[in-house]
């Protein structure tokens, strides 16, 4: 290894470790090491989301003296801050976060909650310029029936557009999509409660299963 490329590394994880060390935890809280859905290692996103040409950091915390409580905390350097976004759990049973993803400036984040139906919600984020906030600008939701069935939601804020997909795989695989259009004020990580995913989880339920 050339010594430029190893001066390189270091440095990255130089500055990768400053900008963790700067995230406020709350009390009575870790970080998620492990996701409870899959087993499979929970990365700490690195992407600079503020558009500062630094890197901010997003992870998960678990509240280690409470059942199934669970948070996002995303830290922006532009604004020495860190946002929280708390999982909603409106059913009194597990959580289950699954892997943050990242794309561009673009945050994905999503958890099942326990049951049946093994429903999942999944948002994705971006840094409002103007407003100096975290930005809901898409919404994904999806559920099975059974073995047999499965309904996927995904709702572009940004657009108003949504899209239905219905699955379902006995006797035969069958898949139905269903399009449409509604208009939907902006939502910040602020704005995110349980009143709030209500309406958004009604947006194209005229076309579930």
């Amino acid at each position: 290894m050339s010594k430029l490329k190893l001066l390189f590394i270091l440095a990255t994880i130089h500055i990768s470790f400053g900008v963790f060390s700067q995230i406020l935890i709350p009390n009575n809280y870790k970080v998620l090491e492990k996701s409870p859905a899959n087993g499979r290692n929970m990365e700490k996103i690195s992407i600079d989301l503020d558009q500062d040409n630094q890197k901010d950091i997003a992870l998960i915390v678990q509240n280690t003296s409470e059942f199934a409580d669970y948070k996002l905390l995303i830290f922006l350097t532009r604004l020495n801050k860190t946002f929280q976004l708390k999982l909603i759990n409106e059913h009194d049973m597990n959580i289950y976060p699954v892997q943050m993803k990242s794309k561009k400036n673009v945050l994905e984040v999503g958890y099942f909650l326990d049951g049946t139906a093994t429903f999942g919600r999944f948002f994705k984020l971006r840094f409002d310029e103007k407003k100096l906030k975290m930005r809901v600008i898409g919404y994904d939701s999806g559920y099975k029936i059974g073995m047999a069935e499965h309904c996927d939601k995904s709702f572009n804020l940004l657009t108003g557009d949504y899209v239905v997909k219905n699955q379902k795989s006995i006797p035969k695989n069958h898949i139905k999509i269903f399009k449409g259009k509604k208009n939907y004020p902006p939502i910040y990580l602020e704005d995110i409660n349980i009143k709030t995913l209500e309406k958004l989880d009604k947006i194209g339920s005229e076309f579930e299963l």
